[in-house]
Parts: structure tokens; C-alpha cells; sequence
């Protein structure tokens, strides 16, 4: 059994909880409690109080890309068990989190402003249980993080953005290229046994596009079937082109439940597995 509980995402339809353009997820499963993203403040934080989500019990804190929104409030839970130092949950990312340091806005949206970890978090980050890798990772029996995604599919190509970054430490580099977000992963439960096995896709942003996501964790996991899909999907002022393609590709893959999120705004209106996952939802795969 999976059972997402959703901390944090753009809207919420409880008036006591904090909704931010952003996300964090709880996940439960096989006994362990892992939190995949902590939104841009400590947003998510008073939600999980207010909804009675013990923390405490977190063994691992998954990050599924470097962006503010989805690490802003990564700072804020590790000075909470920074006061415990035997039960820090270990982070979990792509090594990108850390070497671009400069991630920054495009010019011709919001210049300059600063869209990377923050220094905060960063810097406790120098002295804690931190595992950055590219492959994929066992978290438990049933969840794994996927890792860096192969680009094999054009739909990544619209859903990039024009995000640019600067590599290095040098404060006299000026140089900036696009950034390709080879950071952006999410994790996958696999449910069900022999032939009835089903993925269930968790994801942050799919800055990588949903559907490289999806292949990837076939591959990994040797699975076919995709029985979910849920999370953010990057489908925000995506073509229209882009929009059907997608769609027919959830049709193709008989996608069962469908829950996008976060920068997915409406793309999917309109299709009828959509269900759109808001700030205090929970759900359960069995």
C-alpha cells in the first residue's frame, strides 16, 4: 500500500491549510515515511501540523529537482532534526542540486531572480547524510527513485522553459547557457504481483516530460502497465500539440488514475481520468 499525502500544492480546498505555488508530498509506504519535495517555504510544515502528519518519522528526504519551489523549504525541516542529529532522514537528489549554484531566471521573464536551492539549505547540506546520484535508488520494496531521465522523446524539448544557469563558483564567470534540468527525477511504486504489476508515477515537475518519465521507470523497473500518474507535469503554456500528445499517450499506456498538479494548471480539463490533486488530499494505492 502507497498512501500520498499532499503537504503542499497551488490550491487546497480546506480553509485552515497554506497553499503556495509549489509542492511537497508525503509517502507512506512498507512502513517507511519519505518526503518527496518541501515546496518554497515552511509552508509545508504548518500543514503537516495542522493535519496531524508526524514528520518525525521521515527516513529520507527526496528532492526531485533544484528549483525553489519544490526546495525552498528544504532548509526548514533539516533545522528541525538538525536538533536530533541521530535521526537526520538522509536527502536524496541528482548532483546538480549542489553544482549549479547560480540557477537563475531567463532574462526575459524574471532576470536574475534566483530559482536554486537555497543558501540555507545548502549549507547545512555540507555536513548531512546526503546521497546525490544519477542512478536509480531502492527506497523500498515496492518505491524507487528513478534518476537522471533519458531525453528520448521531443516533448521534453516544449516543456523546458528558457531557465538559464551559470556553472561554477567563479563569480567572474558571466557565462550562462539553458539550463536542461538533468536534475529533474521522480519515484515509482510498483503494485500488484507478476503480470498484474502496475506502475504508479510520482512526480515532481517532469521538467524531463512526463512521458521520458514514464518509459524510464519501465525500463527500471521492467514493469508495463501504468495503472497512475501523479504529480506536477509541466503542461503549463505547453502547445496544444503537446497537450494531445501527451493525452494520447496516457490513452495508449491505459493510464487508470490520472492526478496532475502544481504546473500542470489545466492542460488536462477536459479529460475525464483527471482528478486534480490539491494541498490536504490523500490518496491510497493498493
Amino acid at each position: 500500500m502507497l498512501t500520498i499525502t499532499v503537504l503542499l500544492e497551488n490550491e487546497t480546498s480546506f480553509e485552515n491549510l497554506t497553499c503556495e505555488h509549489g509542492l511537497s508530498m508525503l509517502l507512506t509506504c512498507e512502513g517507511k515515511s519519505l518526503l518527496l519535495d518541501t515546496g518554497k517555504s515552511d509552508a509545508f510544515l504548518r500543514n503537516a501540523s495542522i493535519m496531524g502528519v508526524d514528520l518525525d518519522a521521515v527516513s529520507a528526504i527526496v528532492i526531485s529537482h533544484g528549483h525553489h519551489d519544490h526546495a525552498g523549504g528544504l532548509g526548514h525541516i533539516l533545522r528541525r532534526f538538525a536538533q536530533t542529529p541521530n535521526q537526520r532522514p538522509e536527502v536524496i537528489a541528482h548532483p546538480d542540486i549542489l553544482r549549479f549554484r547560480r540557477r537563475t531566471a531567463a532574462a526575459k521573464e524574471e532576470p536574475g531572480k534566483y530559482l536554486g536551492v537555497p543558501e540555507d539549505a545548502l549549507a547545512l547540506l555540507q555536513s548531512w547524510p546526503l546521497r546525490l546520484t544519477r542512478e536509480p535508488v531502492q527506497l523500498t520494496e515496492s518505491l524507487l527513485y528513478l534518476g537522471e531521465i533519458p531525453r528520448k522523446y521531443p516533448e521534453t524539448q516544449a516543456l523546458l522553459g528558457e531557465i538559464a544557469c551559470r556553472e561554477g563558483d567563479d563569480d567572474a564567470d558571466k557565462k550562462y547557457k539553458p539550463d536542461r534540468l538533468l536534475d529533474d527525477t521522480a519515484l515509482v511504486y510498483v503494485n500488484g504481483e507478476g503480470e498484474n504489476r502496475a506502475l504508479t508515477i510520482v512526480s515532481g515537475c517532469a521538467h524531463s516530460g512526463i512521458i521520458n518519465v514514464i518509459e524510464h521507470a519501465k525500463i527500471v523497473t521492467g514493469v508495463d502497465r501504468i495503472h497512475a500518474v501523479i504529480g506536477g507535469l509541466h503542461l503549463k503554456g505547453v502547445s496544444d500539440a503537446v497537450k494531445e500528445q501527451t493525452l494520447r499517450y496516457f490513452t495508449a499506456q491505459n493510464v487508470e488514475i490520472l492526478r496532475g498538479c502544481h504546473c500542470t494548471e489545466n492542460a488536462l480539463d477536459g479529460d475525464a481520468r483527471q482528478k486534480p490533486l490539491h494541498t490536504g488530499d490523500i490518496i491510497e494505492i493498493a
